[in-house]
């Protein structure tokens, strides 16, 4: 059956959550992947379940979250907890932690189920959908309609920033952790926002950017810092640590680019389809700045140049020479095409 939820575990087994399916995979004695149920284990009282939305490798057990049931694997036996629903399990700084239904959070203790917080809370109703570390003494929780938290030994303190606000009307559906200052949390409704640990905005992944669609349901990062994205038709891959990005002005075209500069704190490409701006400011690294391009009147058709000449900004079109001033071409020569400039002499 559709298989929902995957972990793997120290010894290399991977166990995995389908529909009313429990069970692991695991290489044999000649290397083939073999699957070995669990649904054996499962008490016949409860072997009635649905899907399994969660899998937890926690200490020496597994935990396998279905609506209303908690599942532990430990030393060949299952165990059940039991609820009217259960709508999140993950760990935060060595804790395992669970939302039940108009409960709080609540934390797995000496086999049982007990409040996370004696004193704090979240809204009852609330849908956690992410819990990542922050450091080793806090962590980040993200709700899906009531906003976002931060958790801190058993102190849970709300956690608002105008970005965060923003993020939070997207429906987010996710989050992990990039690197030292930087989490990707992902929405489905507007694509994956990359933020700072005070929550603040540092970049949007969407579909204008190149992904397929803006509905994003999980997020993974490997090795190398890069995002694999969990979408509702597919798979998207972002080579986000690769210093190396791709800008596409006119969007959906994608036509060639040929020539690019900063001048005057604007970004000019010149395209094989003509000549794009955007404002930019001043920042170390310009593939975060978001701007949207607009084409410079009157430059359609291919761009061969373009460069700063006694402070003024040039182009090489196809159609002529041209000086660009305040997003507006003026004609210089327009007797041929022109592809390149070079100075004849450095004196004044």
């Amino acid at each position: 059956s559709t298989i929902r939820s995957l972990a793997i575990a120290p010894d290399g087994r991977i166990y995995a959550g389908a529909q009313g399916e429990i069970g692991f995979f695991q290489a044999g004695n000649n290397g083939v992947i073999q699957y070995t149920s669990l649904n054996n284990l499962v008490p016949d009282a409860e072997k009635d379940f649905t899907d399994v939305w969660n899998v937890v490798v926690y200490h020496d057990a597994v935990f396998f979250r279905s609506f209303k049931k908690i599942f532990q694997f430990k030393n060949d036996k299952i165990t059940v907890y039991r609820d009217v629903a259960w709508s999140f399990l993950g760990t935060n700084n060595d804790q395992l932690i669970g939302k039940a239904y108009n409960k709080g959070l609540m934390r797995f203790e000496n086999n049982s189920w007990i409040p996370l917080s004696t004193t704090d809370s979240i809204p009852l109703k609330a849908q956690v959908t992410a819990l990542i570390s922050l450091n080793k003494y806090s962590s980040l929780l993200i709700t899906k309609q009531h906003g976002s938290y931060i958790l801190k030994g058993n102190h849970i303190t709300p956690f608002t920033t105008p970005d965060l606000q923003l993020i939070s009307e997207k429906n987010p559906y996710g989050a992990t952790v990039i690197d030292e200052n930087r989490i990707a949390v992902i929405t489905s409704l507007g694509g994956c926002f990359v933020i700072n640990k005070k929550g603040q905005f540092i970049q949007r992944l969407a579909k204008q950017d190149g992904l397929q669609n803006n509905n994003i349901l999980s997020v993974f990062v490997d090795r190398e810092k890069n995002l694999w994205l969990g979408l509702d038709n597919g798979i998207d891959f972002v080579a986000y640590s690769n210093a190396i990005k791709h800008i596409f002005p006119d969007y959906q075209e994608q036509s060639a680019g040929k020539s690019v500069i900063i001048h005057d704190k604007t970004l000019y490409i010149g395209t094989s389809n003509g000549l794009y701006h955007t404002h930019v400011d001043q920042q170390q690294d310009f593939s975060y700045v978001k701007g949207n391009f607009e084409m410079v009147p009157n430059t359609k058709g291919q761009v061969w140049n373009l460069c700063e000449l006694n402070g003024e900004l040039v182009m090489g079109h196809n159609d002529g020479f041209f000086v660009i001033k305040n997003n507006i071409p003026q004609v210089v020569d327009s007797s041929s095409g022109f592809w390149t400039f070079s100075p004849l002499s450095n004196v004044n």
